[in-house]
């Protein structure tokens, strides 16, 4: 089971579409409300956003992204030996599933079983994704929300809705105001300091 193999899609990607937002390959967790490991933990995935400035709903620089993945998909195209496997995307219309302001895709084929991150091969696996679940709980009950007003979903992913409504929380907090307990993560490894 190699790690990194999305790498080279990943870079053919962002090279032609270089405003992409990238959120992120490597995640040690699985997917939310599954026993499975997520691609991500293998970084045999990755999830690319709108641009800044763009639109998270529909967003037209975001759909010519994931219709370039489909089409060398579909052309059977291999980079670095490496074939696309599964695309997820909603294309913004339904924003209460996920995948509809960014695309999921991975590298072909799926890996299974347990990937060197779940037994201290880095990323911190179930420890990290229970901790940032306990935060996401605490962030909706103290009432903090992602940046579209939305409670969070609770799924153990540090990503950029929770990081909205923890930075919500944090000025709160250097401010005097009621966010009491402010959670830090280390930028390069994701683990809580």
């Amino acid at each position: 089971m190699a790690e990194g193999r999305i790498r080279p899609i990943r870079a053919a990607l962002y090279a032609e579409f270089p405003e992409l937002r990238d959120w992120g390959s490597k995640v040690c967790r699985k997917i939310s409300g599954s026993s499975t490991w997520s691609q991500h933990a293998w970084e045999n995935a990755n999830d690319a956003a709108y641009p800044a400035g763009g639109q998270p709903r529909n967003d037209p620089y975001l759909n010519a992204a994931v219709a370039w993945l489909r089409e060398q998909k579909r052309l059977g195209r291999s980079f670095e030996g490496v074939k696309i496997g599964t695309i997820l995307y909603q294309n913004g219309s339904d924003t209460t599933a996920g995948h509809w302001d960014h695309v999921h895709y991975e590298a072909d084929p799926k890996q299974t079983g347990t990937p060197p991150c779940a037994s201290g091969g880095g990323g911190g696996g179930d420890d990290m994704a229970k901790a940032v679940e306990g935060i996401q709980r605490s962030l909706n009950a103290a009432g903090y929300r992602d940046k579209d007003g939305r409670a969070l979903v609770v799924d153990g992913v540090w990503g950029p809705r929770t990081e909205h409504a923890h930075a919500q929380m944090t000025a709160d907090a250097a401010s005097g105001g009621s966010g009491s307990h402010v959670h830090k993560f280390s930028g390069t490894t994701g683990q809580p300091t």
